[in-house]
Formats: structure tokens, sequence, C-alpha cells
């Protein structure tokens, strides 16, 4: 249910917003059960011009579950910041002029996670249907240089601490991808560091 549409909604979302899925990023989308997986060994890199620098908090991880039936459940819902975390074993940046930012849950923040894993766990026991979803999002950064004519991002997943790095999304220029309006508001979000 819930992997189900995290594949369909990663689907959706890294197509419009990023470019391109790889059969790779596909498959270990469906693999990936977000109940299941630890929230601290979850690992994300994202790959970003060289004059923008990510720090933590401008990214966040959702997960939610909604009932079919409002008055048989309660939703649940969380959003997390995610940060900013240095990793020898990071991906390279598929050209020399990005930077790949490994991004990962605080401790204490993974802890909320998982207690929301454990409501939506608890709600599939008593068998409540509903639709479920997890999601990444880049909601901020600063520039430290000028800004950047493109912005092409690529992405990367790691569902174990040990695991390979799976490659997500290709590397695509949202500014082309993103409709004007969030291209423009992406741009508007980039102020000096």
């Amino acid at each position: 249910m819930i992997k189900a549409t995290l594949l369909a909604a990663l689907s959706s979302v890294l197509l419009s917003a990023c470019g391109s899925v790889t059969p790779a990023g596909l498959m270990a989308a469906a693999r990936l059960d977000p109940l299941e997986t630890p929230p601290a060994a979850l690992a994300v890199a994202v790959s970003v011009p060289q004059g923008v620098r990510l720090q933590d908090g401008d990214a966040v991880l959702r997960l939610a579950f909604q009932p079919e039936d409002p008055a048989q459940a309660e939703a649940v819902g969380i959003e997390v910041p995610l940060s900013v975390r240095a990793d020898p074993s990071a991906p390279e940046a598929t050209v020399s002029d990005d930077l790949v930012y490994v991004l990962q849950l605080n401790a204490r923040d993974a802890a909320r996670m998982a207690d929301a894993q454990r409501q939506i766990i608890a709600l599939r026991a008593a068998e409540v249907a509903g639709q479920g979803s997890l999601g990444i999002e880049v909601t901020g950064g600063c520039l430290i240089s000028t800004m950047p004519d493109t912005f092409p991002v690529a992405t990367w997943l790691r569902p174990k601490p040990a695991g390979d790095w799976v490659p997500l999304t290709r590397r695509s220029d949202l500014l082309n991808v993103l409709p004007a309006a969030e291209a423009n508001a992406l741009l508007g979000r980039l102020e000096r560091c």
C-alpha cells in the first residue's frame, strides 16, 4: 500500500521535478519499504551547481498516511528536516561543475520519524485502508557565487548505511523541467550565504 504509493509518488515527482528517473532508481524505490527502513539508516545524495550550498534544514523528508475513511482513524503526517553529513562514500558528481551533498536525519528527528512509522504500522495492523506517501524536497539553499544560469540536479538513494548508492534521477536542469512559476520560486529562495 505505502510502497506502491511511494513508487508512484517518486516516479511522478522525480519525473516532473528532476528529469528522468533511472531504471535503477525505480527498482530501488520499489524495494524500499518506508515503514520498515530505519530512518537513521536512510541517506539521500543530491548534486547541485557549485555555486549553491545546502545546509542543515534545506531539505525535508515527509511521511504521511491518509485513511480512506477519516472517521475510522486520524491521519498521520510528519515533516522532518534533513541534515548535511560528511560522507566519504558519497557518489561522485556526474560533471565537475556540481557538488554532491549527503543528507540524513539527525537522531532526534529519526526518532520522531520512527514514531510516525509505528503509528502507520498500527493502522495497517488494524486494517485501516488509506494512502501512504514518502517524499523528499529541497526547500532552501544559498548562493556562494553568482546566480546560476542553469540548475542541474541529480539524486541518489542509499537505503542501508553500508549499501551502495543507487542513482534515482539523471542530471537535469530544474529551470527547464519545472513550470516557470516553480522555477522562479526556487531561484527566489536562493539568497547569498
